[in-house]
Parts: structure tokens; C-alpha cells; sequence
């Protein structure tokens, strides 16, 4: 089986490369000339390289979709619903905050797929109902267009009550 690769941005600044490993794992290295600090706290450019033993790491891992998104994504990428991976290189362009998971350059083009997202390119992956919103002239937080910025996420429990504001990059 052939190792998957992916360039890994930050703020739509490439940032790095997340590979398989031979053994089962992934390793993320910085790109040598990154000088724009981390990524993430877990993985601190002062450290260019960064290899989890077994499987994806945790923070990659908890970039894709949850419960029934990520079964329906699974579904409608031919893709294992366990494949971490797989699914980040399918729907990775579509990330909560400020990083990016993308096939590497000169990698084929997935076909598009827009069945499993209702609103493509503006959805929020996870279980727990989520809105992207921005703050109006008065401060306060509203709905964000279909376009344009959306700097932070609005979180609901099961009453439809907001939890918590999120910044989204």
C-alpha cells in the first residue's frame, strides 16, 4: 500500500506535510523556510518534526467530521468511515479554524462532492450544532453570510441554547 500525504496550511499559508508512516502512524513536519510559528500547541515550530506511533494524531484526527457527517461523508466518498486520514484528504479543505488539509500538489483532483454538506464550502463538522457567526456594529453576535468572513462559531446544546462563542481562526 502506498503512504498518503498531505500539505497541512495555516491560514491558507502552507505550513507543512502530514505523512503515514511505515509502521502505522503519521509524522508532521514544518516546511523548512515556516517561521510563522505553530500550528497548534501540540506541535511547536520549534520542533520541525512531530510523529504519532499510532494512527492519526489526535489534533488532525479531531479536525474531521463526527457521528452522522462523518458517516454520510464516509458513504459518499467510498471511503472507510475509520480512515481519518482518507476523509481529511476528501473534506480537510473544509476545516473548523485556521488550518487546512489538503491532497498534496500535483496529487490527482478529487471530484467534488457536495451531497453530504448542505451549505458547501460554509459547514461546521462535528455532532454538537454549531452556527458560524460574526459580530454586528453593536457587537453583537449574528448569523455570518454565505460569504464573506466568518471569525467565530456559535455552539448549542439539545435545548438550542448557545453554549459557548468559539473564534474560528
Amino acid at each position: 500500500m502506498a503512504l498518503r500525504s498531505a500539505d497541512i496550511l495555516f491560514k491558507d499559508e502552507s505550513a507543512g506535510t502530514l505523512v503515514e508512516t511505515a509502521n502505522g502512524g503519521t509524522r508532521f513536519d514544518y516546511h523548512a523556510d515556516w517561521n510563522k510559528g505553530d500550528i497548534a500547541c501540540c506541535f511547536p515550530s520549534t520542533q520541525r518534526e512531530h510523529e504519532w506511533k499510532v494512527g492519526l494524531h489526535p489534533f488532525f484526527q479531531h479536525l474531521g467530521a463526527e457521528g452522522w457527517l462523518r458517516e454520510q461523508q464516509a458513504r459518499s466518498a467510498h471511503v472507510v468511515e475509520e480512515d481519518d486520514l482518507g476523509l481529511l484528504l476528501r473534506y480537510g479543505a473544509d476545516c473548523i479554524g485556521a488550518v487546512t488539509i489538503r491532497p498534496p500538489d500535483g496529487a490527482a483532483q478529487l471530484p467534488e462532492i457536495t451531497e453530504a454538506t448542505p451549505s458547501p464550502g460554509r459547514t461546521v463538522s462535528g455532532v454538537q450544532k454549531k452556527l458560524l457567526v460574526t459580530k454586528d456594529d453593536e457587537n453583537r453576535f449574528v448569523p455570518a453570510s454565505a460569504t464573506g468572513s466568518a471569525p467565530y462559531i456559535a455552539k448549542f446544546n439539545s435545548d438550542g441554547q448557545t453554549t459557548s462563542f468559539g473564534m474560528n481562526s
